[in-house]
């Protein structure tokens, strides 16, 4: 049980059902427990018992599903996933919109790792809809077509992706300018950090450099694929960086576009002129010396919006797994060639192994190194005395961050190596040099 990502959900009254998965990437232990708070919602329970069963299993090409062990009592809590103090946790309520009913354990459910999520349709009122007050304080996840949509809360409160969601929206303001506006409003309502140029790069810096640290800082591109983007030099420059760097993308493709050939239409979502709220409206540009029409595409029809906000939910976090695990595959791949053996995962998330005399514990930032990497990695090597502590990450662009990196490594004696160094780093480590 001390390896698996655990999913347990009951439906109603019913029993308690488990599944275990195994080689999930993961930054530690986790259970997923999804109860009802409500009557009638067994379909509800099933469903987002489903899609997480499914993004779990689409987060590495090695995860296995395997059947567990479920808790034997109405109340989970003797179970024994529930008192080990490693684990992170996350208790589900699946609520109605009106006649909440409570179980006396909902608000007992405690531990330095554990946390409860409420989830409501969209209208309810979480501070009323409970009599206990440690429910009533507790911020709730709300859904609009159906509970799936809250699986990316899920995810981040159990620790299996991380709860700041980042993305970047790439797009040529003279085709939509509009969407790009309502997408970036949309967005941080449901609590991204969007960026979006002429809202988040201050006057007076260097924009190509800004730019490509924002990217850098990023989970994924959200491309809006417009029929004067193969012209746009900036658009394609922020197209071939994600890809580089293997951000995740999702396209948006504007009626009367033609398909970008380095885009795979897996990516790919074609809008049609009924999903906007209004047709285009025509604007004059001059290019090349010659004045030319061009169609300004106004905002999504609301229904369509939440449509697209759920697609982007899902990629982020499908993107932050993939990135996990590049990072673990390549880190092992460059200690084996450097001879050191391939670190194994530890139970709080990170890569150990031995060079020379030396043991190290590794850390894997999906991002530039920040100041939270420094904070979860060096406890470990105050836990685990002799162990030297290493982040990974892929690189930091500006100088000025570069220099606080630079700082904090000193200041809590760790090694931030960057993904194109991390040969000659496990070159290093196999004589314990690093």
């Amino acid at each position: 049980m001390a390896d698996v990502v655990l999913l347990v959900a009951r439906p109603g009254a019913a029993a308690w059902e488990a599944d275990a998965f195994d080689d999930v990437p993961r930054v530690a232990p986790a259970v997923i427990a999804i109860a009802t708070a409500g009557r009638g919602l067994e379909e509800q329970v099933a469903a987002l018992r489903n899609e997480l069963r499914t993004t779990l299993l689409a987060s590495a090409p090695g995860v296995t599903l395997d059947s567990a062990d479920p808790p034997e009592e109405s109340d989970p809590r003797s179970w024994q996933a529930f008192t080990e103090v490693d684990r992170i946790g996350v208790l589900v309520l699946l609520c109605p919109s009106a006649g909440v009913v409570e179980q006396p354990w909902f608000d007992q459910v405690t531990g330095p790792n554990w946390s409860v999520l409420p989830i409501f349709p969209a209208g309810a009122n979480p501070s009323t809809a409970f009599t206990m007050p440690a429910l009533r304080r507790l911020n709730a996840a709300f859904w609009k077509n159906q509970p799936t949509e809250c699986v990316p809360a899920i995810l981040a409160r159990a620790g299996l992706t991380t709860p700041d969601h980042r993305v970047f929206i790439s797009y040529r303001r003279a085709d939509t300018q509009p969407l790009a506006d309502q997408l970036f409003d949309a967005l941080t309502h449901e609590g991204f950090d969007v960026f979006v140029d002429r809202f988040s790069v201050p006057p007076g810096v260097d924009f190509q450099r800004q730019l490509e640290q924002h990217l850098a800082d990023k989970s994924m591109v959200v491309l809006l694929e417009s029929v004067g983007v193969p012209q746009s030099k900036w658009t394609q420059h922020e197209i071939d960086f994600a890809k580089r760097y293997r951000l995740g993308l999702v396209s948006l493709m504007i009626p009367g576009a033609t398909p970008l050939p380095s885009i795979d239409d897996a990516y790919r979502t074609r809008l049609t002129p009924s999903q906007f709220a209004a047709p285009p409206s025509v604007t004059k540009q001059t290019r090349d010396g010659r004045e030319e029409n061009v169609e300004l595409w106004g905002p999504l029809k609301d229904t369509e919006l939440l449509n697209v906000v759920v697609r982007i939910k899902a990629a982020h976090d499908s993107t932050l797994f993939r990135r996990r695990q590049y990072l673990r595959d390549t880190v092992n791949a460059a200690l084996v060639q450097a001879g050191v053996p391939a670190a194994t995962l530890d139970r709080d998330g990170f890569l150990t192994t031995i060079g020379g005399t030396s043991r190290y514990a590794i850390w894997l930032a999906t991002r530039p190194a920040e100041v939270a990497d420094f904070e979860i990695a060096h406890p470990r090597t105050l836990r685990a005395p002799g162990a030297k502590g290493v982040i990974v990450c892929p690189p930091t662009l500006e100088m000025s961050r570069q220099n606080r990196v630079a700082w904090l490594s000193g200041l809590c004696k760790l090694v931030c190596i960057e993904e194109h160094d991390l040969t000659a780093a496990c070159a290093r480590m196999r004589t314990g040099s690093l």
